[in-house]
């Protein structure tokens, strides 16, 4: 089975000089700053990173699907989404524009779905800050940004929460303490 066989395609497509533009400036990969991949090179990661799962059922064979779905994308006939095209073939590994998220009817069940929703977009701004490569002084990226996000989704207490807690506990009420501890 072939690509044509499956969808029409138009005989050698080419892209035009805006087209690479936007495929150099958001879906590329990049090494410090710099495109390592030309459109084919990303035609290919991808098509290489869709087959891959071929692997799992015996009824496909992962190169000719690769073929397949690389004649695809290289003739236009198809283009998938945006996430695909930056994350196939990469460790993010996020394919899809949308997901489900399973949620019981429990307020704990809720709060971990929220939690673990604020994960992801928070894995999506620190790729996105780490894509946009904007520097220091210091040569560090903006993801550290970020850090205090991290840390209250994944533990789902605020420092305000802590120090709260500290004051009623460990401080026995104590404003003073708080100015010794959080002085800068």
């Amino acid at each position: 089975m072939t690509a044509s066989t499956i969808l029409p395609m138009q005989p050698s497509a080419t892209l035009s000089g805006h087209a690479v533009s936007v495929l150099e400036k958001r879906f590329l990969l990049r090494e410090n700053g710099r495109p390592i991949e030309d459109p084919a090179g990303l035609f290919r990661r991808v098509a290489r990173a869709v087959a891959s799962i071929d692997d799992q059922y015996g009824d496909f064979r992962r190169e000719e699907s690769e073929e397949i779905f690389f004649d695809l994308m290289s003739s236009l006939t198809f283009l998938p989404n945006s996430p695909t095209l930056m994350n196939a073939g990469t460790s993010r590994g996020q394919l899809a524009g949308c997901f489900v998220l399973p949620i019981e009817d429990s307020m704990e069940s809720i709060y971990g779905t929220l939690r673990d929703v604020a994960l992801e977009m928070l894995d999506i701004s620190r790729e996105g800050l780490h894509r946009r490569a904007r520097r220091d002084r210091a040569g560090e990226d903006e993801t550290h940004f970020l850090d205090t996000l991290f840390s209250i989704a994944g533990s789902g207490r605020s420092p305000a929460a802590e120090m709260l807690e500290d004051y009623e506990k460990r401080w026995g009420g104590d404003i003073k303490r708080v100015y010794d501890e959080y002085a800068y």
